[in-house]
């Protein structure tokens, strides 16, 4: 089936959370394949542990490759006829992978893409890492921004759903942004209209409604709160 005008607004995805041995890795923790839609406002974070990722002979292996968010076009769907949105996310892991590691891909045969004010980081990743990789060339890409020290509040709390990555004073994201019709943040709150902040939050702090204790999770799961928070590892096709 075609899906139009999707929004997926305000969301957290932990890609890798409940992973047991011999799971095979996640490489793409959102992948999106819709005619038009709007991609906003979501942090995505990843810890992949690369003792329970193994390969055919059963010995654990690294994590090889991870894109935040993938916007791509799957067997009969049609390519984007209207425009695809990718604008305020928030991406980041903390693993060190071997091979190629994007905070957001476009297709090769993704069209009518725009790609803004999206804040990456990769701490731990020193080759073959970047932003925004357009493979179709002909996305809109703009005012995303990569660093290893993106100064987010604490985005390593061992609490799943207490990390925090709003930005610190000094980070490269703060009004990194440009204009685009995105009026709010992850939290509601309303963002600058002339130079806002690259990422998913304008504001200081990491979520105003319902907390969750993420010691009451036990395994992957998705949990639904007034600020649509999911935990969730979405498995990429192969």
């Amino acid at each position: 089936q075609r899906i139009f005008e999707l929004i997926f607004d305000r969301n957290r995805i932990y890609s890798g959370y409940g992973e047991t041995t011999g799971e095979r890795e996640v490489t793409a923790a959102l992948t999106i394949n819709v005619t038009s839609g709007a991609i906003r406002n979501n942090i995505i974070s990843a810890e992949d542990n690369p003792d329970v990722h193994t390969n055919d002979a059963g010995n654990p292996v690294n994590p090889t490759q991870f894109v935040g968010i993938d916007v791509t076009r799957r067997g009969d769907i049609e390519v984007p006829a209207d425009t695809v949105d990718v604008y305020h996310n928030t991406v980041y892991s903390t693993s060190s992978y071997t091979g190629l590691v994007r905070g957001i891909e476009v297709d090769s045969t993704a069209t009518n893409v725009r790609v803004k004010n999206n804040s990456v980081s990769f701490p731990n990743q020193s080759i073959n890492d970047s932003a925004v990789n357009d493979i179709s060339t002909i996305a809109d890409v703009s005012n995303n921004v990569y660093n290893d020290a993106m100064g987010f509040s604490d985005p390593d709390n061992v609490m799943w759903l207490s990390k925090d990555y709003s930005l610190s004073v000094g980070s490269p994201s703060l009004d990194a942004g440009t204009t685009v019709p995105v009026f709010t943040d992850f939290n509601g709150s309303v963002r600058d209209t002339g130079t806002p902040n690259a990422g998913a939050l304008e504001s200081a702090g990491n979520v105003t409604t319902d907390t969750l204790n993420a010691t009451n999770v036990s395994s992957a799961s998705e949990i639904t709160a007034p600020s649509l928070t999911l935990v969730h590892s979405i498995a990429a096709e192969d």
